[in-house]
């Protein structure tokens, strides 16, 4: 099975009603969805800079949750410190091979890293410095 046919299965069985059955080819609905989320990004960078070493704000967390969720509902994302950045956004399968490629094609469509942000398409192994984790990460309670 090549990497689109692997990323075209996740879709299977997902969940969706009927109403999404027009939206076209899973890839090119992922990546539509890729697309508003890194549109998104470069317009909300700033303001999510200010305010990830304070403390995510509560309407911060569920829009990036929706973005996120909106490439595939099992992705989970998190906010550490950067190795090579001020910070860092790690957007995961959580554990999930299948999931992994879904996030590795979100890092690859991305910007590249610079000072201010890295993004990374597994969790940092030194995570312990996590600001913000969303409620819904695949089923896992935290967040705010």
């Amino acid at each position: 099975m090549g990497l689109l046919d692997t990323i075209r299965s996740l879709f299977t069985g997902r969940g969706r009603g009927s109403e999404d059955a027009d939206e076209g080819d899973p890839i090119e609905v992922a990546d539509r969805a890729i697309a508003a989320f890194w549109t998104w990004w470069a317009q909300t960078q700033a303001q999510l800079q200010a305010t990830v070493a304070s403390g995510m704000t509560p309407r911060l967390i569920d829009e990036l949750s929706r973005k996120v969720e909106a490439i595939h509902p099992e992705l989970g994302w998190e906010f550490s410190k950067g190795t090579h950045s001020r910070h860092a956004l790690a957007v995961t399968g959580g554990g999930n091979p299948q999931l992994r490629l879904l996030a590795e094609r979100w890092r690859a469509l991305g910007p590249g890293d610079d000072e201010v942000w890295a993004f990374h398409a597994t969790k940092p192994a030194l995570a312990a410095d996590a600001v913000a984790t969303p409620q819904r990460h695949r089923g896992v309670e935290g967040g705010s």
